[in-house]
């Protein structure tokens, strides 16, 4: 009979396909493991020797905050719902042996996740949510990493949550096609092995002091911060060029920006101090043939004998105090619409297509969640980049002949 333990995987972990669960094997004070106990809300920790579930903790999954926008032509309203948690992403044993911290993930394609801890008596002490921002980069390793005073944990290798705030407080920059692996030297530093630089590694300190006086800055704001959870803010959506309805394109953002806001406890309202600005233009890409598919394995389709344009856009997004011009925290969006084997393709059905892709990604928008403002211009999580305007993506429109900034 087989056992049930699985094989070691790479980095010290034990890997179980699919859920890619990872449960440490180097902590010596342990000759147990863990791993998924046949649903969602159970874990099982088994005995090494013998293969054996020795006990099974309960994992208490409260839906993901959730909202759904109804809107009209004078407000918006929220109201939750609840969706539930998709499955275990990873398992880790403390340092010590003593805890067991558990990650939950909403979906392969949601960056909500749950994270949850128990003690050695198997009492839950941690049990909370947070989200992190769409990603095109990756890093080696654990989903999930302890810090050596179990006070923290490294999430995808670069982003660092605070246990006690039990959120997001820094995201350490990835480079591009860099692929690093991150493990804690100590409590305070990170050790970067950094794979396209033939695994050449460099100590990275954790900016715990930023992250406090952001921390002490954020819990008396008042109404003086910039942003902040609980907080009202405008938004405002202006155009450089538009190639459909101004009312569609006013649509789609103003509900995916509600719903990303709504993430951090933040409520739109006109004429308020803080305001986050949209400028949306509309180009197009290449021009592209538009074929019949026959079903999934058809890969090349047959030729209609129409062309569409592809449809293209760029999103700038700028989040300001009203009476300074200068921005807090900007960032570009990119999107496309482009003919994917349907046979009712038209000039509307590919300018939906973007404006689906820019509303998704605006979803998943990595943003802040307090600002200062003014000279301290303090800021959690700590080392949020916005992305620079994509250069060369969008070509002179057929329809008016108006060249889009590029």
């Amino acid at each position: 009979m087989d056992s049930p333990i699985p094989r070691p995987g790479p980095y010290g972990a034990t890997s179980l396909h699919p859920a890619r669960l990872h449960a440490p094997l180097q902590v010596p004070q342990r000759r147990d493991i863990a791993r998924q106990g046949g649903s969602d809300e159970k874990i099982a920790i088994y005995d090494i020797a013998s293969g054996q579930v020795t006990s099974t903790l309960s994992a208490p999954l409260a839906p993901k905050s959730a909202v759904r926008i109804d809107m009209n032509s004078d407000h918006i309203s929220i109201q939750d719902i609840s969706i539930p948690f998709y499955g275990l992403a990873a398992l880790r044993f403390s340092p010590t042996g003593r805890q067991l911290a558990a990650l939950f993930s909403a979906g392969p394609f949601d960056e909500s996740f749950r994270l949850l801890c128990w003690d050695s008596a198997g009492k839950l002490t941690d049990n909370f949510p947070f989200r992190l921002g769409r990603e095109f980069t990756l890093a080696e390793g654990p989903l999930l990493t302890w810090s050596p005073d179990e006070k923290s944990w490294l999430v995808r290798q670069h982003w660092l949550v605070d246990r006690a705030a039990q959120r997001l407080v820094w995201c350490h920059p990835i480079a591009f096609a860099d692929y690093p692996r991150l493990t804690f030297m100590d409590p305070d530093r990170l050790l970067v092995i950094h794979s396209r630089k033939s695994n050449e590694g460099n100590i990275v300190p954790i900016p715990w002091d930023q992250v406090r006086a952001a921390q002490a800055s954020a819990a008396k704001a008042d109404g003086k911060a910039a942003l902040y959870p609980g907080q009202t803010i405008s938004v405002e959506i202006s155009w450089l060029h538009l190639r459909g309805p101004e009312l569609d394109a006013r649509t789609a953002l103003l509900e995916a920006i509600t719903r990303r806001l709504a993430q951090d406890n933040i409520k739109i309202a006109a004429n308020q101090p803080t305001v986050l600005q949209l400028e949306l233009e509309e180009g197009v890409g290449d021009k592209v043939k538009i074929v019949t598919m026959h079903g999934p394995f058809d890969m090349q389709g047959t030729d209609t004998g129409r062309t569409a344009w592809e449809a293209r856009g760029i999103l700038h997004l700028s989040l300001k105090e009203r009476d300074h011009p200068e921005s807090l925290f900007e960032t570009y969006l990119s999107g496309q619409g482009y003919p994917s084997g349907r046979t009712a393709i038209t000039d509307a059905s590919l300018r939906q297509d973007l404006l689906h892709d820019l509303s998704s990604d605006l979803l998943h928008l990595p943003l802040p969640y307090y600002l200062s403002g003014g000279d301290a211009k303090l800021m959690l999580p700590l080392g949020l980049k916005g992305e620079t305007k994509p250069r060369q993506f969008m070509k002179v429109d057929p329809d008016s002949g108006v060249k889009p900034n590029i």
